[in-house]
């Protein structure tokens, strides 16, 4: 009986995987100089506008849309949530220059002028 529960616990997971798929996302540094890593939540997206306050160019962030085997697009939260953690790990203050094709989204990570 146990084995029928591990195959049906097995599908099941393997569907869940088909349907979501894993997005993937990436960041890229494109500055000389290193950012300690920030907490995601504190990322900011400009998705039109521009940040009033000066700002420096670190890097880029890239997060696709489909999984590798994915159905599905992403939500804009789940997008949103990977752009923020990658920039986040170069240690970016925000994001801006956001665009959009039909596989992926992408940015500038910047950092804020202290």
């Amino acid at each position: 009986m146990a084995s029928k529960r591990n195959v049906c616990v097995f599908l099941a997971l393997s569907i869940l995987v088909f349907v979501t798929g894993c997005t993937a996302s990436t960041a890229m540094r494109t500055s000389s100089e290193t950012y300690a890593a920030k907490d995601p939540a504190n990322v900011k997206i400009f998705l039109s506008e521009k940040p009033a306050d000066k700002y420096k160019e670190i890097g880029k962030v890239t997060v696709d849309k489909y999984g590798m085997i994915s159905l599905v697009p992403a939500s804009g939260d789940e997008i949103n949530r990977l752009l923020r953690e990658e920039a986040a790990k170069i240690g970016g203050d925000a994001i801006i220059n956001i665009t959009e094709d039909f596989a992926s989204m992408s940015g500038v990570v910047i950092v804020f002028a202290k």
